[in-house]
């Protein structure tokens, strides 16, 4: 697993351009196939802080719209019914974690553990199957290019407070 990591760290240019990028911005859709959903996501970081816009439906009609803010501080979850609700445990931990320019960012540091759990076949394209596991949560999957060894796609589990929920929600990568 460290070894593709290596490589894909290299694909994007090396660690050491990797660890100079101050901030993010992606733009696509976002899918939760054991559900049947997807739709647009917005996501924008400056090291340590994040703000991600989620929204999942189908037929027309969205079903979940969930802004997300993290900071060193905190963090909450804005409903589309326009509620508040406080981001803790193991939640927070993981958004801390995730609020990162580059799913590569000093990844060496961030994670106690990689392996390679499998390989598979991601918009046609062949990838491996890196699961990295950050210290006290449970595994992100990473699908890594065989041929490029571009980030393709990243699985992160998803917490409510402490629980880990069932939910598997994709961000594909494709613009490189």
């Amino acid at each position: 697993g460290r070894e593709i990591l290596e490589r894909a760290a290299a694909a994007a240019g090396g660690a050491e351009a990797i660890d100079r990028i101050v901030s993010k911005r992606a733009i696509g859709r976002a899918v939760a196939a054991t559900h049947g959903v997807d739709g647009p996501t917005e996501d924008h970081v400056v090291s340590g802080r994040r703000a991600l816009l989620v929204e999942l439906g189908a037929f027309g009609k969205a079903v979940v719209r969930t802004r997300a803010i993290t900071t060193e501080r905190g963090g909450y979850y804005a409903t589309i019914e326009g509620a508040r609700l406080e981001v803790t445990g193991k939640a927070l931990d993981l958004a801390r974690s995730a609020a990162v320019p580059h799913t590569l960012y000093r990844w060496k540091q961030r994670f106690a553990s990689v392996a390679l759990v499998g390989e598979t076949v991601i918009n046609g394209e062949n990838a491996f199957v890196v699961e990295l596991t950050p210290p006290g949560l449970a595994p992100t999957k990473l699908y890594v290019s065989a041929g490029s060894h571009l980030v393709l796609r990243e699985e992160p589990p998803i917490y409510f407070g402490d629980t880990l929920a069932a939910l598997v929600i994709g961000i594909d990568y494709s613009d490189y």
